[in-house]
């Protein structure tokens, strides 16, 4: 049954969404009165960019969640991408781009192999994240062995023009992590406004329930 703005509104008001805003609030009028720095708009920009990339990522982990699901694979396969990146640019001469290009085609291709085994062969997404964790993580330690530098230096001298993927700011202030969040944001907004099942929004411990709930809640 479809819910006034006026109801939908008043639900939001009194959901846990606007504790979190609320408590988000304080923390900035109080380390804001502590210390006047704190509210500066560069030192706010400056310090996403210790967070902007988990919320990249924890972003389309959402889509999982709310399904019934669970990934936590998600960071083994940032490490392996990583880690793919740098080795296959520095030792065995890709362009950056084409490196860039091959780590992503390698994140997919772990995706949606767990993915296979969740939906098509029915094993529990924990079950299958798990052992895709420490798979992927396994797999990082042997590409990391065919790097020509030591794993305590790290891959560094990375071109200028891929090195401004972070450095780049909008007029200044804005890093470019964030922009790409808010494109990635609104890119997830609208898949999710045009998914059919949008009473399966929900977080439950199995994707069976979580249909269970959503079919009771559409009905009532």
């Amino acid at each position: 049954m479809n819910q006034s703005f006026s109801q939908k509104l008043k639900g939001f008001l009194k959901s846990w969404e606007m504790v979190l805003i609320c408590i988000l609030v304080a923390e900035f009028v109080i380390f804001g009165a502590a210390n006047d720095k704190f509210l500066r708009p560069a030192m706010l920009f400056n310090s996403m960019n210790d967070f902007m990339s988990i919320c990249i990522i924890s972003l389309f982990v959402t889509f999982v969640m709310i399904t019934g699901g669970i990934d936590i694979q998600a960071g083994s396969i940032v490490g392996l991408t990583s880690i793919i990146i740098g080795v296959t640019w520095q030792d065995f001469g890709f362009n950056i781009w084409a490196a860039a290009g091959f780590a992503l085609l390698i994140a997919v291709i772990c995706g949606a192999l767990s993915g296979f085994f969740v939906a098509y062969c029915g094993v529990q997404a924990m079950v299958v994240t798990l052992g895709g964790s420490f798979l992927y993580s396994g797999i990082a330690l042997l590409v990391s062995n065919m790097a020509s530098t030591e794993s305590y230096q790290g891959i560094s001298g990375f071109p200028d023009n891929f090195k401004i993927l972070s450095k780049y700011k909008l007029f200044g202030l804005i890093p470019s992590q964030l922009l790409i969040f808010i494109v990635l944001v609104i890119i997830a907004y609208l898949l999710l406004q045009n998914t059919e099942e949008e009473s399966s929004w929900l977080v439950s411990i199995s994707r069976q329930l979580s249909i269970q709930e959503s079919t009771a809640d559409w009905s009532s």
